[in-house]
């Protein structure tokens, strides 16, 4: 064992311990331990030189900090003068030790090993944690400037590549598919006298995606400014202008008030009860196509017009897929249009255009689309506490297998809502896209447009607005611009593709449109008196179903007037017996292209005005209690 090997008190007891002098021991150590600790038990003079080392293995000593020596002297702080005590020590108190012992002493001088005091121990704790954090804060901070700078470098390559930000869209709608068949889902209607319909529809196998972002080939043409064109956040408010239809209870109420009568409702429902004989098994109208007693229009193939029309005839009277006496017939031809939407989209649009070629194919679009946004607009959320109470909030007592069957019924209705909000928000796409540079619609998507396609347009996008359907600002700013080219006598009149005075039919629609789109248009005042200066026609109802409406929103002596005699020679003119009971005679020219059942659909929808919009003028003036 060598002298580097045993402790400094150890070493001492060992050296005291061979030359048998206690005055060595004590000597040595005063000079060689730390002075802070208590020394270990020395051991007996008798023990061997051997047994510190095992007694060292068996009781590890506290951590020790050697100091070594350099070139030969020892390098901790007082390495000269403890050697030079240590040896005097031993040799002051041990004359008769050996040469041999006494050479080991001076061995054993040349590198002391010693504890640290607990003031050197804190002081090296402390400058030890100092280094420590300072090595870590630089690290850290040299290690974020580089992440940083990799990170600015990164998203500098990527937004590089980007063009303009992407457009927040809502996320899609997901459509639920069922294997269970639709069948009996609603209650069933008083089935046609010649054709009964069995059973509904399926739905859709490949749901409608709703996509509600407007891809740039969606975008409505740019239109040029005029000073006539007001604010865009102003060209169409949220009118809750279909209330009137919410029940039998306040179709009443709204009849009474603005002008109608027992007979004028009578007369509806007749018409109603005739057009469902109409239908055809896949849930379809077409205007060629009638039973007997009636006449068939000459316009073929235009099934998503007629069908288009018929149902706004049902839901002009409140008769949607989930209230009224016709749930089952609304239903079966929302779903035909639904399935049209579904088989003729592409990308983010749906065309329901007809099948033929004729200048009807837009027509036939917009009335469609109308259709379908009025449908929603009247009917979404209904669901929200299970099936409407037909009822007028009697609530029945059901049996828990009734229970049951109600909830299924639900389940296939709010899927069935989804597909008609998928349907109705892709045909206002198509719509939007087919829009012309000059800001109206005519037969042909991108076509210059026309005041009559116009007005349709229009209106669908009025009750897409009023749906909660995407409307894009820019086309509704587009189709008042057309309107200012198109109008004469300051906006009082509308020409068809240009400004001429005495077109009464155009007049009346392009008024409505005003009214819709900007209804503090100067020119209405004058176009109202116009209008009712014509009055009532007898063989163009297309000219009276547009003036009606107007004159219905205007409200005082013009409507009064008009309302006593349109009424009155309506009613008059329905068939009242025979196979044709209900439906009215085709008269003027779009009567011989629509038929008896283009003609009843515009008698209807005009018989309903006292309810299917609520009047706008008079509706600052007033709140109607329903």
């Amino acid at each position: 064992m060598t002298p580097d090997d045993v402790p400094g008190k150890e070493a001492a007891d060992a050296a005291a311990t061979s030359a048998g002098e206690a005055a060595a021991k004590e000597a040595a150590l005063a000079e060689a331990k730390p002075a802070e600790p208590a020394a270990p038990q020395a051991k007996s003079d008798d023990q061997p030189a051997a047994a510190p080392k095992a007694e060292s293995a068996a009781n590890p000593a506290p951590k020790m900090v050697q100091r070594k020596a350099s070139g030969g002297k020892a390098a901790s702080k007082g390495k000269t003068g403890d050697a030079a005590k240590l040896k005097k020590a031993a040799a002051a108190g041990a004359k008769n030790v050996s040469k041999r012992e006494q050479k080991k002493i001076k061995s054993y001088a040349k590198g002391v090993r010693r504890e640290l005091t607990p003031r050197e121990a804190r002081t090296m704790a402390v400058v030890y944690t100092v280094s420590i954090i300072l090595h870590i804060v630089v690290l850290g901070a040299l290690g974020y400037f580089q992440l940083k700078n990799e990170i600015d470098e990164a998203l500098s390559a990527i937004t590089s590549k980007i063009e303009e930000p992407p457009e927040e869209t809502e996320e899609p709608i997901e459509v639920v598919e069922t294997d269970e068949p639709v069948e009996e889902l609603l209650e069933e209607d008083t089935p046609p006298e010649e054709e009964t319909i069995t059973e509904m529809l399926e739905p859709d196998e490949s749901p409608i995606d709703l996509n509600p972002a407007e891809p740039e080939e969606m975008a409505a043409p740019p239109v040029e400014e005029t000073p006539d064109a007001p604010d865009p956040s102003r060209l169409i408010e949220k009118q809750g202008d279909l209330a009137g239809r919410a029940s039998a209870k306040s179709r009443e109420a709204m009849r009474e008030k603005y002008g109608g009568n027992a007979e004028t409702d009578a007369a509806v429902f007749t018409g109603l009860k005739w057009l469902q004989k109409q239908q055809q098994s896949d849930g379809s109208w077409h205007f060629d196509k009638v039973k007997a007693g009636a006449k068939a229009g000459t316009l073929k193939q235009c099934d998503t017009g007629a069908t288009g029309m018929v149902l706004l005839s049902y839901l002009g009277a409140g008769q949607t897929h989930l209230a009224g006496d016709y749930k089952q017939t609304v239903y079966n031809g929302l779903l035909y249009l639904i399935k049209k939407a579904g088989a003729k989209s592409s990308g983010n649009v749906a065309d329901l255009r007809s099948g033929d070629k004729s200048h009807a194919q837009m027509y036939a679009h917009c009335i469609a689309t109308l259709a379908l946004c009025e449908a929603y607009a009247l009917t979404k959320g209904q669901l929200r506490d299970g099936l409407p109470d037909d009822a007028e909030g009697k609530k029945e007592r059901k049996t828990s297998k009734e229970r049951a069957e109600e909830r299924r019924k639900v389940a296939l209705l709010r899927k069935f809502e989804t597909e008609l909000r998928s349907a109705a928000q892709l045909s206002v796409n198509f719509l939007v896209a087919s829009q012309g540079k000059g800001g109206g619609w005519r037969y042909k998507p991108r076509d210059n447009g026309d005041t009559s396609v116009t007005g349709w347009a229009v209106m669908a996008l009025h009750s897409a607005f009023v749906g909660g359907l995407q409307v894009p600002t820019n086309s509704i700013r587009g189709a008042n611009i057309f309107l200012t080219r198109v109008q004469s006598d300051g906006g009082a009149q509308f020409g068809y593709t240009a400004p001429a005075p005495n077109r009464p039919g155009t007049s009346a629609v392009g008024l409505l449109c005003r009214i819709y789109l900007n209804r503090s248009h100067p020119g209405i005042p004058k176009g109202i008196q116009y209008l009712s200066s014509v009055g009532p026609s007898l063989n163009n109802m297309y000219f009276n179903y547009y003036a009606t409406q107007v004159l219905h929103h205007w409200g005082g002596a013009e409507w009064e007037k008009w309302n006593l005699k349109n009424r009155g020679q309506l009613v008059q003119a329905q068939r009242k017996g025979g196979p044709g009971t209900g439906s009215w005679p085709a008269a003027g020219g779009h009567g011989a292209l629509g038929g008896d059942m283009l003609q009843t659909c515009f008698c209807i929808m005009t018989l309903e005005v006292y309810y299917r919009h609520l009047p706008i003028y008079r509706r600052q003036k007033e709140r109607t209690d329903v």
